[in-house]
């Protein structure tokens, strides 16, 4: 048997489930389309499946997922999944190869747990979960599909630029309800992760009660525990929670430092990103790392270093660089070549080598792309006017090197 270079465990080990019960094998599809969605096929016809009506059980054994299973087997990339591939194509570090060294399951075990159909006769060992979209901020490259903060200006947006992304919006939450949790426990034997993003999980209750369900039926005690969180309020009680789960992953949501960041995630105070590295630094949880996830998009790539030297002053250990490609006009590749190689200039011999070569392999790797600069150009002065914020003032040095195109725009 020949392996295939271009497994991924994902379609066996994980699902991703949003607030309105719709279900991904992965999240790193998300909103691009209806691709990595759950339906069986009746009479050629598509029916989608979300947990408002379809068991967790019954979702992963779904006609698309067992398709997907039986792509891979096969050899074939599934359309949902090329995204992976274009990066490893331009030799970066993709969401597969991730996946891979945390479930780094084999071809025959594979093999071994799939019928000839696609269904698997296991439980999911991950699940990425997002209860709702409460949140306390209007971050430039989010929308109201993660934050509620964001539906009244993102309407206004949309009628004033037509083309800004359109993002789905979520109005009630299915995972908040107690059917849900009784699901949990039929998996809990096998599980090992729980990925928990939002909205804001540190101000969601049901967040919390979630946990505590966890902690209470033994389950949390074999569980790795992983978060995306924006650093702007710990809970008191937070470590007390945590401290019963078997490894606890935060990733702190900073795309830079200072006033740079506080534009980039409107309603931030860095006060408060201050005030709470040193609640967690001082919790001294031995289960417990941070990291930093930057969402990277053309408006703060040029600073990036500044972030790596906030980490060192916090000695924390790694950084995970997040590449926004949607909405496609923040992408950071689509800043003019001249741009990009000033860029990569300043942040020579100011990175790790490993992470100035990825981010040199996806600027220079990508073409530019005038049309959704322009476009993203657009978007940021709308923004700035609407929130008496200033570009040009927050990003001075940037600004420079972009000035003759934000004045066209």
């Amino acid at each position: 048997m020949t392996p295939h270079i271009t497994l991924c465990p994902m379609p066996w080990v994980n699902l991703s489930i949003y607030a309105d019960g719709s279900t991904r094998l992965c999240c790193f599809e998300d909103f691009k389309g209806p691709l990595n969605l759950a339906y069986n096929i009746n009479s050629g016809t598509r029916n989608y499946l979300t947990l408002k009506e379809t068991s967790l059980l019954s979702l992963i054994n779904s006609d698309s997922y067992n398709t997907i299973r039986n792509n891979f087997l096969n050899g074939t990339i599934p359309p949902s999944c090329a995204e992976c591939i274009n990066e490893e194509h331009q030799g970066i570090t993709s969401r597969r190869l991730t996946s891979l060294q945390f479930y780094p399951l084999k071809e025959e075990k594979l093999r071994e747990i799939t019928d000839n159909n696609g269904r698997v006769k296991t439980t999911p060992l991950g699940l990425d979960i997002r209860f709702n979209t409460l949140c306390n901020h209007t971050c430039r490259m989010c929308g109201p599909h993660y934050s509620s903060k964001w539906a009244d200006e993102y309407a206004q947006l949309k009628c004033a630029l037509p083309f800004v992304h359109d993002f789905p919006s979520f109005t009630s939450s299915v995972v908040e309800k107690p059917s849900f949790r009784k699901q949990i426990l039929q998996i809990a034997k096998e599980l090992r992760s729980i990925y928990i993003t939002g909205g804001e999980a540190m101000l969601n209750l049901k967040h919390w009660e979630f946990l505590q369900f966890l902690i209470d039926n033994n389950i949390a005690s074999h569980i790795c525990l992983g978060y995306n969180i924006n650093m702007s309020y710990i809970p008191d009680n937070a470590p007390d929670f945590w401290s019963h789960f078997k490894y606890v992953s935060l990733g702190l949501s900073l795309d830079a430092v200072g006033k740079r960041c506080e534009y980039l995630r409107h309603g931030l105070k860095w006060a408060d990103v201050i005030k709470n590295m040193k609640t967690l630094q001082n919790a001294h949880l031995k289960n417990m790392t941070l990291e930093i996830q930057p969402s990277i998009t053309w408006m703060n790539v040029y600073y990036i270093d500044e972030l790596y030297s906030f980490m060192s002053a916090w000695n924390l250990k790694k950084m995970f660089l997040n590449f926004v490609y949607t909405p496609s006009y923040l992408a950071p590749w689509i800043l003019p070549e001249t741009t990009k190689k000033n860029i990569l200039r300043k942040l020579q011999n100011h990175l790790p080598d490993k992470d100035f070569q990825q981010i040199s392999r996806q600027l220079m790797k990508i073409d530019s792309d005038y049309d959704q600069f322009r476009k993203g150009i657009l978007f940021n002065k709308w923004l700035d006017k609407n929130r008496s914020e200033d570009f040009s003032k927050t990003f001075p040095e940037l600004f420079n090197l972009i000035q003759k195109y934000w004045n066209k725009a």
